[in-house]
């Protein structure tokens, strides 16, 4: 039996372990995919404290793996396909065996929110996709188009902006909700078109991805746009199937929790974009990381 089970190897997962492990606290990761989470789509990560030049993501997760094991923290590739959370012994289903634990930190992030038009999932992998960095090198010299305003969008379109010819940003409000320092450089990288006020609705293809048709919100005018890719960058969705109707989820899915990360369970914590809160970055997954820890020492001492 392990004192704690954190799934989810992204930035709160993982700073999480790095505390766990420091705190003598039997601790292991479980990860689907790939250490770093969401960060790893970042080319440059510019907002993470310490690194003046900035980092890739890829990097950045590797580095905070790292850190974590080097303290004693393990981490392993395997998919947790279901979870038993309300008894005083939890218990995380593999999917060759059974492992028991004291208590369980969530911090399974988000999943890629799509755009729902007809034709879309047929066509990931074939123009389609929802990782610039990633999949950019694949159109190399061709247009290319991206959805969305916020950070993760423009820092994408400045990414593909030295790889294709021309790189087409579509948002459906007036203005771009990115920082000003990502909207300054969009403004003076000529081969970005912005198209405001204005979304995709319809997918133009055969085998594989030959146009969007765009409707301009206020002119009710539609186009067309000949691109042999489309990034799809509009936000997430959180991954908390596996603990539906077992921990309390807000309207839209994601944990409740308190200050100290705990959920309405005892002995079951939640960090990072799969906690309900308006503000997710990097550095706040780690905070809730390092704070679920505390609350997990917290937690074992009173067992």
């Amino acid at each position: 039996m392990h004192d704690l089970i954190i799934i989810g190897g992204g930035p709160a997962g993982l700073t999480a372990a790095l505390y766990a492990a420091r705190s003598g606290i039997d601790t292991i990761v479980y990860e689907k995919e790939v250490l770093g989470g969401k960060i790893t789509a970042a080319d440059h990560v510019e907002n993470y404290p310490a690194f003046v030049d900035g980092v890739n993501g890829f990097e950045l997760g590797e580095l905070m793996a790292n850190q974590a094991k080097k303290y004693g923290a393990k981490i392993s590739f395997e998919e947790v396909n279901a979870l038993e959370l309300k008894d005083k012994i939890k218990t995380v289903h593999l999917s060759n065996k059974k492992v028991k634990t004291k208590a369980v930190i969530l911090s399974m992030g988000s999943k890629n929110r799509k755009l729902g038009l007809e034709g879309e999932d047929n066509l990931v992998g074939r123009g389609v996709s929802y990782c610039a960095t990633c999949d950019g090198n694949f159109f190399k010299g061709q247009d290319v188009a991206i959805v969305g305003g916020a950070n993760s969008a423009v820092s994408e379109a400045l990414y593909l902006s030295k790889i294709a010819k021309t790189v087409h940003i579509i948002y459906r409000r007036e203005n771009f909700r990115a920082e000003k320092v990502h909207t300054d450089r969009l403004k003076n990288t000529p081969n970005i078109i912005s198209h405001l006020n204005s979304e995709i609705i319809k997918l133009n293809s055969d085998d594989f991805l030959k146009g969007v048709v765009i409707k301009n919100n206020k002119t009710k005018k539609t186009s067309e746009l000949a691109v042999n890719g489309l990034f799809v960058a509009i936000g997430h969705i959180p991954n908390t199937d596996l603990v539906e109707g077992q921990v309390t989820l807000d309207p839209k899915k994601y944990i409740i929790t308190d200050q100290n990360m705990a959920t309405n369970l005892a002995g079951v914590f939640a960090a990072g974009d799969i906690r309900s809160e308006t503000f997710r970055q990097v550095v706040t997954a780690c905070a809730d990381g390092a704070r679920a820890t505390e609350s997990v020492i917290e937690y074992l001492g009173r067992l």
